[in-house]
């Protein structure tokens, strides 16, 4: 334990030393995928009641037109949708200060990450791109954060700070294709619009069509919702769930576990789902480069979607009452 105090000591200090020495608010430079988590946070905190904040993975950032929600639902609009790799946890965490009266929150969780897992490597590049993140890591993950990464990540925000071109230097490798600077204004991709490619052009034997283990919701998952949803209610925001885009192929061997996760959902007090898995299925054409990614005319077909589920349910201004919640289940 003494060891652990110690390291946390030392990160803390360092960490201080060079922010004040190397940070400014222009960095970074960068135009990596995942360097929109800056963008997307300076919307989340310049953007205000009404509005609607879209919270998931990258199924939100290829899946969803948010002009067009903005036009349909006269609210502004603010899709948080990067990666799932991030965690859940560290997903609701990133919008609970902005919970608020006014506010409806949309969850799209990937069915991958309902165990409770992270990537380790996508949340220490998020950190080093954007450091002020630090603070939606749940508590459970600081030992090992601190322990196995904290000098590496101190070195990547040097590292970033300093050089010109940080992602294509060694040891930051580009993990994803993307560019930050094809997300529009309200957090949406937009980079892949009028691309010709789907998954009907991958191989059979492409992983991009390899099996995905889907697990059991756990506990641990389910009270994490359970609390936000909770924290929502307390605040006067409706806290909403739609299911992720899938095509049917990649849906149905999995079809019963993904099933009875988002009916587990359905059982959260002030957690309205919208719709249930099968309803989110498109035909592999409409899928662009993942099974979560989907082309123009998919994000086009789903947010037509999501629109009329939100529209259904009337005055989203008015309080939630749990006779909302039952209404949705029984439709």
């Amino acid at each position: 334990m003494k060891s652990f105090l110690f390291k946390v000591a030392l990160f803390v200090l360092l960490q201080g030393v060079i922010f004040s020495v190397f940070w400014n608010p222009k960095l970074p430079r960068e135009m990596n995928y995942l360097a929109a988590n800056v963008d997307k946070h300076n919307r989340l905190a310049g953007t205000r009641p009404p509005r609607i904040i879209f919270v998931g993975g990258s199924n939100l950032a290829f899946g969803i037109n948010c002009d067009t929600i903005q036009n349909e639902l006269g609210r502004s609009v603010v899709n948080m949708g990067l990666v799932a790799g991030l965690g859940i946890n560290f997903l609701l965490r990133e919008v609970e200060p902005h919970v608020r009266a006014g506010v409806n929150v949309v969850l799209s969780i990937e069915y991958d990450v309902f165990d409770g897992g992270h990537d380790d490597l996508v949340l220490r590049e998020v950190l080093e791109i954007r450091p002020a993140s630090v603070r939606f890591v749940p508590p459970a993950q600081w030992k090992k954060l601190i322990t196995e990464y904290g000098f590496q990540l101190l070195g990547g925000v040097v590292r970033r700070a300093l050089l010109p071109h940080p992602t294509d230097t060694a040891g930051s490798p580009r993990r994803f294709a993307y560019e930050r600077r094809q997300f529009n204004l309200s957090g949406c991709y937009i980079g892949h619009l009028g691309s010709s490619m789907d998954l009907t052009s991958v191989p059979p034997d492409s992983p991009l069509l390899a099996k995905t283990k889907i697990r059991p919701i756990s506990e641990k998952t389910v009270r994490q919702i359970e609390g936000f949803a909770a924290l929502c209610h307390k605040r006067g925001a409706w806290c909403l769930y739609t299911c992720p885009p899938h095509p049917a192929e990649l849906l149905l061997p999995d079809l019963a576990t993904i099933e009875a996760n988002v009916a587990r959902l359905q059982s959260i007090p002030y957690l309205l789902v919208l719709d249930r898995p099968t309803d989110q299925v498109y035909p592999m054409k409409k899928f662009y480069d993942t099974r979560y990614h989907l082309t123009q005319s998919g994000a086009i077909e789903r947010t037509r979607k999501v629109i009329a589920e939100v529209k259904s349910l009337g005055d989203l201004t008015s309080s939630f009452t749990p006779r909302d919640q039952q209404r949705m289940a029984n439709e």
